[in-house]
């Protein structure tokens, strides 16, 4: 059993060793984008980053690997080397074409016993246009915001066809089911392998507290493209929103307060004081910590109630939060009451008879196996 734990722990202490060896492996630039032209050529330098002595083997593969040549094959950590590509005067596949450019660790003396070494890549992509006109949303963003603050709806469209195309964006904003709003985001010519960002900033939003839909339309000379965005709009409002509700007679017990922010800004002070009472007769009150909590986010406040000399049955805690000069107040019903310690004990007892049993039989069957084998 010994020879097993040490196999064990020498096993652990190996992988544990080589993640903080891979945990240092990576290259510079990890992208790296170029527009498709017939004929074209370019060069890209990439730097290792690796340990000094860690020597890595340099390829690629993907779609372009065909067309690329790379000064060395080979290279220690902290180096660097050059990819050259030469393209031809077509591509067949239209769209992102993926070049991966690998290193990969090489054994040696120190580590050469490891079973997996490490392989990680950068990216060098080439658009291709695709034929006659072809337009796709890259990307739509809207920022959450609080009630009467700007809010920004942006828009990144890219011509990816070989053709000019004519192009127009507009935005509908909608809470539930039910539209709410809509306008115009721009239009605009849009040459080929081009990229165009319409905007358009709410100053003062009469959105009320809640989640909304954003859906942005993009149409053009052939085609309607719709993306949805869901965003926020916050008021200063933070809701308790789980407690602890059991409790052991006898002892100072822990009392959890979730908390939930509905604020889209940091708030730094945030605490609660709960009052224990029964038959309107105080038990117990006490305060938790502050806390500081981000938009949107949910924390744990944490806070002892004494229950030393309570006795089992149900109470009523009135917990009240406090931040940015405004409160949030809950009245819960929680319950003292003595732990089953019977079924506990009973429990415990079963667990080590189970194990003593397992024991047994396999000391005695376990040997006799041994023993025909022989």
């Amino acid at each position: 059993m010994k020879g097993v734990r040490l196999f064990l722990l020498m096993f652990v202490f190996i992988i544990f060793s080589s993640y903080s060896v891979y945990a240092e492996l990576g290259l510079r630039p990890a992208v790296v984008e170029y527009n498709f032209e017939p004929g074209m050529s370019f060069s890209d330098y990439f730097t290792i980053i690796a340990p000094l002595d860690q020597k890595v083997q340099i390829y690629v593969d993907g779609d372009l690997a065909e067309y690329v040549t790379i000064d060395k094959t080979e290279e220690f950590g902290k180096g660097g080397f050059t990819v050259s590509v030469k393209l031809p005067n077509s591509i067949e596949k239209p769209g992102k074409n993926r070049l991966n450019v690998r290193i990969k660790e090489i054994p040696t003396g120190d580590n050469g016993f490891i079973g997996a070494l490490l392989s990680v890549g950068a990216l060098i992509a080439v658009n291709v246009p695709y034929p006659g006109k072809y337009a796709e949303i890259d990307s739509f963003l809207v920022n959450n915001a609080n009630v009467g603050e700007p809010v920004d709806f942006v828009v990144k469209v890219s011509n990816l066809g070989k053709e000019t195309i004519f192009v127009s964006t507009s935005v509908e904003v909608f809470d539930g089911d039910e539209k709410i709003d809509a306008f115009i985001l721009g239009s605009e010519s849009m040459e080929t392998q081009t990229e165009k960002e319409f905007r358009k900033t709410i100053d003062k939003n009469n959105f009320k507290p809640g989640t909304y839909n954003a859906t942005v339309t993009l149409t053009y000379d052939v085609g309607i493209i719709s993306v949805e965005k869901e965003f926020r709009i916050g008021t200063s409002f933070f809701d308790i929103i789980n407690w602890t509700s059991e409790f052991k007679p006898g002892k100072i017990n822990n009392f959890d307060i979730e908390i939930e922010s509905f604020w889209n800004s940091m708030v730094d002070y945030i605490y609660a004081e709960v009052n224990v009472s029964k038959n309107e007769g105080q038990i117990d009150f006490f305060k938790t910590p502050s806390v500081s909590l981000e938009p949107w986010k949910r924390t744990i406040l944490k806070g002892f109630f004494n229950a030393e000399g309570v006795s089992s049955g149900n109470y009523r805690a009135n917990i009240t939060l406090f931040y940015e000069g405004k409160t949030t107040e809950k009245v819960v019903d929680i319950m003292v009451k003595e732990g089953n310690l019977g079924i506990v004990i009973v429990a415990g007892i079963m667990v080590i008879l189970g194990i003593f049993i397992i024991f047994f039989l396999f000391k005695k069957y376990g040997k006799k196996k041994l023993h025909k084998k022989k």
